[in-house]
């Protein structure tokens, strides 16, 4: 590996050109290490960001298990990528098509569906993470 790589940053996947302002949820990577921005905001209580959450996008208390299992991995420094349906099943006690299931109506609900299948589960971890419909309370 050469050392222009090595030294790469990547944001969200991406490799950084320039500046580039971070929104919640984005990774960043610096060689091995990867880090989730958490962005504070103002202060608020947990509960008002919640009743925040849920106004903007409700879900049923099932598709925010399943995100919360999609996520649970991405809280943890050691993973960057979401849990697999399988192991999302496992948590959450539900058949690996009953996810399936509730993944493709949470895709189309943060308007992913049209992405390529590689990609989605990837961005809906970021995107649930973002929408603060899954927060740190939640693992």
């Amino acid at each position: 590996m050469d050392a222009r790589r090595r030294r790469a940053v990547e944001h969200n996947g991406q490799r950084v050109v320039g500046r580039q302002r971070l929104r919640q949820g984005d990774r960043l990577c610096f060689g091995n290490t990867q880090l989730l921005f958490r962005d504070p905001g103002p202060p608020e209580s947990e509960a008002t960001r919640r009743e925040a959450a849920s106004t903007a996008m409700a879900l049923t208390p099932t598709q925010h298990k399943v995100l919360v299992a999609l996520c649970r991995p991405l809280n943890d420094a050691s993973s960057t990528l979401p849990a697999t349906n399988r192991q999302i099943a496992e948590e959450v006690f539900l058949s690996v098509d009953a996810v399936k299931a509730q993944l493709r109506v949470l895709f189309e609900r943060f308007g992913l569906a049209e992405l390529p299948q590689n990609e989605k589960r990837a961005r809906l971890a970021q995107a649930a993470l973002a929408a603060a419909a899954v927060t740190p309370h939640d693992f």
